[in-house]
């Protein structure tokens, strides 16, 4: 992994290239140098990134953090739909600030935006907030079963609210009962993220979890579930109890 830091205005750029895993601590190293010595806002261009594994995203997060934490603001643009599909997972692409170019990124940093255009850039993203139940397991251990809240759903994988978390790698059972679907949809899944509760506060503690060996039929229940549903009504409000 390679950063390349430039100047628009009061704004440093962060060019990053390469792969972003755990030997990327550098762009911890990097963000502090800037706080410390040119009090600056950031942001993080992801247009020659290669990939992000969750190591790299925990790295991210502590970034992010830092940046918050020393009343600066940070975005994210040009990041590719397999890291937005990361980002879903982790219930992390409503807490990090995306925009589609360096442009869109420098003119939200320099001009107030408005919530509908907000809501405008998310909705690019085909992540679906909802409310609804899951009951899941541990593969290891099916007959042992726990009940949580599904925050939001992607055709990769969903964010699960409850205080029966498992760490990352654990496999899981689980099943799902869509509204206006008929059955319950059986998946399985592994957990690749923990929430953060100091930037998560309203989705801790929760899970990520990564769907794997999802049938195409499964699967594509849930996209057209996603499909139906993310244009009819505000996600907020989509099941909300």
């Amino acid at each position: 992994m390679k950063i390349q830091v430039r100047t628009n205005e009061n704004i440093s750029i962060l060019d990053i290239s390469g792969s972003i895993d755990i030997d990327s601590a550098e762009i911890i190293e990097v963000t502090c140098q800037l706080l410390r010595y040119k009090n600056t806002d950031i942001l993080f261009n992801f247009e020659e990134v290669e990939s992000i594994d969750y190591n790299g995203l925990s790295i991210l997060v502590i970034a992010y953090k830092n940046i918050l934490n020393h009343g600066y603001r940070a975005r994210f643009c040009n990041i590719s739909m397999q890291v937005i599909g990361l980002l879903k997972v982790a219930h992390l692409d409503s807490i990090f600030e995306i925009y589609p170019n360096e442009k869109a990124a420098i003119k939200s940093f320099n001009e107030a935006i408005s919530q509908v255009e907000k809501k405008a850039l998310r909705r690019r993203f085909d992540r679906l907030d909802v409310r609804i139940t899951v009951t899941y397991s541990l593969f290891a251990r099916p007959e042992v079963s726990y009940e949580g809240k599904v925050l939001n759903i992607s055709g990769s994988g969903m964010y699960i609210y409850s205080k029966d978390t498992f760490p990352m790698n654990a496999k899981l059972k689980l099943q799902l009962n869509l509204p206006g679907i008929n059955g319950i949809i059986d998946v399985r899944g592994i957990v690749v993220w923990g929430a953060d509760r100091e930037i998560q506060p309203h989705a801790s503690p929760g899970m990520g979890v990564e769907f794997r060996d999802i049938t195409h039929e499964n699967q594509k229940i849930i996209l057209d579930f996603i499909e139906k549903n993310i244009s009819h009504r505000s996600s907020t409000e989509l099941y909300s109890e």
